[in-house]
């Protein structure tokens, strides 16, 4: 075989490497860009609403008490502005984009925000009618109960989230070291 022809091989077979380098870093790096892209889009926004989901449980027990304390004053108001926003937060993270794992806890959300309202309704009518001592009994009771569950859950939800992030985070390094290392 020709010098030529030994050339022109290796030219091929050497631009075949290129194109197969190209098309590998290519893909990782859309790989990457799905990742991150799932991570923001999704991930973070759930972690996002589950950290709000959190405030208003919260901000539920902080302004029952309050209420109670105080039952002409804006307290109650407050009470159930975070019962809408909770509400309106848990319907938000239901409509995402889930895991299994995630429908579980969010249908559990769901179920204990439902019986926190059904009892939250009572407690309403006892602070609006001034009676103290059944309203104390709610909250010390059933509403401490339900909200600490709605915690829990909103706290067991992030977690798995940050699992989800930190697999994103290791596919992303790895793919980012593959295409590093082949464009070395």
């Amino acid at each position: 075989m020709s010098i030529s022809k030994k050339l022109n091989i290796l030219f091929t077979v050497l631009g075949c490497i290129v194109l197969f380098i190209v098309f590998s870093n290519l893909t990782n790096l859309s790989n990457i860009k799905s990742k991150m892209n799932d991570a923001l889009d999704v991930h973070v926004v759930q972690m996002t609403l589950l950290e709000e989901i959190r405030f208003h449980v919260m901000g539920q027990g902080l302004y029952s008490r309050a209420a109670i304390l105080n039952p002409a004053g804006d307290d109650l108001d407050t009470f159930i502005t975070h019962r809408q926003d909770l509400d309106t937060d848990i319907t938000a993270f239901s409509a995402s984009d889930l895991t299994p794992e995630l429908q579980a806890i969010q249908q559990q959300l769901q179920d204990a925000n439902n019986a926190f309202n059904e009892t939250a309704n009572q407690f309403q009518q006892f602070v609006q009618q001034r009676q103290s001592a059944a309203a104390e009994k709610i909250v010390n009771s059933a509403l401490k109960e339900t909200n600490v569950t709605l915690l829990k859950l909103s706290e067991e939800a992030l977690i798995l989230q940050q699992k989800e992030i930190d697999v994103i985070k290791e596919e992303s390094a790895k793919a980012i070291q593959i295409s590093f290392i082949s464009s070395i």
